[in-house]
């Protein structure tokens, strides 16, 4: 048993309970010792009820009683909508632990057992944290379609279309002293070429997952007092950080998500880089280096009361080492800088032109965001979301192209039929056919407590 979420301030907390001592412990804290009835309630009806802590009264929860294999997890199971009192919920949860068989869940645990007990596949089971994590809407259209089973779908046409020539070659190795041949290798070349483009598409697609699932780290970099406090206000709508005309105010980094198109940008506003004798403004200068290797997009700042020097390129180059870069020069609403607008523009055909003081070129700036974090190659709503299963499909891709290579040059009956075998076996790794303890233990380890 677990609660659904922490008990705290608010109106109700849910917990749920699942397993054969579930109807047990319903029909103990909701009845009387006088008056205990063992049957069950009835299924999937919420119903008010009394909680006993012996003869005083608890609470009064809405209770639903869940009979397996018709729940979540497959067993019986049981919620508990009770007050959200820090007390309540703890004493509750006293009481239900000192019954025989009950104990806490573990990270995950009614997950675990909804796949462990046939309800849902491995790709479904990960699509549950997904769901709970989703930050903006392509998120949450990935996670509510491989939780719907759309991605397992996928795997298992696939995997169907795979076994039936499988099986043609298991069949030529039972009849190999008579030298037939079952399975057309013409067919089988063009279905190898078929199923490999699909499982490179998923494979490729695993960049566009991350990037939708966990946001794109973007870095607001360049010298001080360039506008990059002022940018990221001017991005999220609202004064997230404090803006000054004195350089080097901002020495520490702000992040903060800004959602553009359903692709989620996590904003960090850094120090302005330049030398300087402040200790911390050069740790903050520090930090921004850091961030500046491992940004995913830098937007690299500059005023137009500033000339672009070769200063200015080397703090370009060294945004541009790891990282896609739109240089935007800020401040286009000072008038009296006809010259430096037109060396900038010289020096970057590309770059884009805003003012934060005045909204102008924002739009266009968001555009160019958008533009410039492709999402690769998605197919369709099928992505694969993470590690995982891109290093599944990355050992399917290998093996399919030995296969290939293999038909190209006569490969033996025995041979070809072992790498079948191993394709398949890629793909039922997938949705969790073939699954180790550890690597089980692994996924539903980083789910919280409750799932």
């Amino acid at each position: 048993m677990a609660p659904l979420h922490p008990a705290g301030q608010g109106a109700v907390t849910l917990l749920r309970v699942s397993g054969p001592a579930t109807l047990f412990l319903l029909n103990e804290l909701t009845q009387k010792h006088q008056e205990k009835d063992p049957t069950a309630p009835p299924p999937r009806l919420a119903q008010l009820k009394p909680l006993w802590d012996g003869e005083l009264l608890l609470d009064r929860a809405l209770v639903t009683w869940f009979p397996g294999p018709g729940s979540y997890t497959g067993e019986d199971s049981a919620e508990f909508g009770l007050h959200a009192s820090p007390y309540v919920v703890n004493r509750f949860l006293a009481l239900c632990t000192a019954l025989p068989g009950v104990r806490m869940a573990e990270p995950g645990e009614f997950t675990w057992r909804a796949f462990a007990n046939g309800q849902m596949d491995l790709s479904r089971a990960e699509a549950v944290a997904d769901l709970i994590a989703a930050e903006n809407p392509m998120a949450h259209r990935l996670a509510m379609n491989q939780l719907e089973g759309g991605f397992a779908r996928k795997i298992a046409l696939l995997r169907e279309r795979m076994t039936e020539f499988a099986a043609l070659l298991e069949l030529e190795l039972d009849f190999s002293q008579e030298d037939v041949e079952f399975a057309d290798r013409s067919a089988l070349q063009k279905l190898i070429l078929s199923v490999l483009e699909q499982v490179q598409s998923l494979r490729d697609s695993f960049a566009a997952g991350e990037v939708i699932r966990k946001g794109v780290p973007t870095v607001l970099a360049g010298r001080p007092n360039a506008g990059k406090s002022s940018l990221l206000n001017a991005l999220l709508q609202e004064d997230r950080a404090l803006v000054s005309d004195q350089p080097g105010t901002t020495r520490d980094t702000i992040e903060e998500p800004c959602i553009l198109d359903g692709i989620t940008f996590r904003l960090m506003d850094t120090a302005g880089l330049r030398e300087s004798i402040d200790a911390v403004e050069q740790m903050g200068v520090e930090r921004t280096r850091l961030k500046l290797a491992h940004a995913g997009l830098v937007l690299m700042v500059a005023g137009l009361d500033e000339a672009p020097d070769e200063a200015w390129i080397d703090l370009l180059n060294l945004a541009g080492k790891q990282s896609k870069v739109i240089v935007v020069l800020n401040k286009i609403d000072l008038a009296t800088e006809a010259s430096n607008r037109e060396a900038w523009q010289q020096r970057f055909p590309d770059l884009v032109m805003i003012s934060t003081r005045t909204g102008e070129g924002l739009d266009l700036l968001r555009d160019r965001m958008r533009t410039t974090v492709s999402l690769g190659r998605l197919a369709g709503d099928f992505v694969a979301v993470n590690a995982r299963q891109r290093a599944a499909l990355e050992e399917a891709a290998q093996t399919l192209e030995r296969i290939q290579h293999g038909l190209g040059h006569e490969l033996g009956t025995e041979l070809l039929a072992e790498e079948m075998r191993a394709v398949l076996r890629n793909l039922a790794e997938l949705t969790g056919e073939i699954a180790t303890d550890d690597l089980l233990g692994a996924i539903f380890s980083k789910f919280c407590i409750g799932k």
